[in-house]
């Protein structure tokens, strides 16, 4: 998985990709194949944690914060962008979102 510079568009170049990435800080992507996404759901508030689960059959990316879901997209839903707010450094990650197209399903 390369190791890229979590400042500057090229983060948000492979987010909106669907790239797998990870960098020197807490920030990271994961693809996922036909089985879905498995992982924990960190820090997401009830209301969050429910899609999250709802959804993880068909969820094929998921953008990480720390080790909380921050975004993901799913064949089935397309981009869903967590509305929820946490630490000041997963805001500057979750601002890192702005390239993607939530209408791409």
């Amino acid at each position: 998985m390369p190791r890229i510079s979590s400042r500057g568009r090229e983060v948000a170049e492979y987010i909106r990709d669907r790239k797998a990435f990870t960098t020197s800080g807490a920030l990271k992507a994961t693809v996922h194949g036909e089985r879905g996404a498995h992982e924990g759901s960190g820090h997401l508030n009830a209301e969050e944690q429910k899609r999250f689960y709802a959804e993880s059959s068909s969820i094929r990316y998921i953008v990480w914060s720390y080790a909380t879901p921050i975004a993901w997209w799913s064949e089935e839903h397309g981009w869903h962008i967590v509305d929820q707010r946490f630490s000041v450094t997963t805001s500057k990650h979750q601002g890192l979102l702005y390239l993607i197209d939530r209408s791409a399903a």
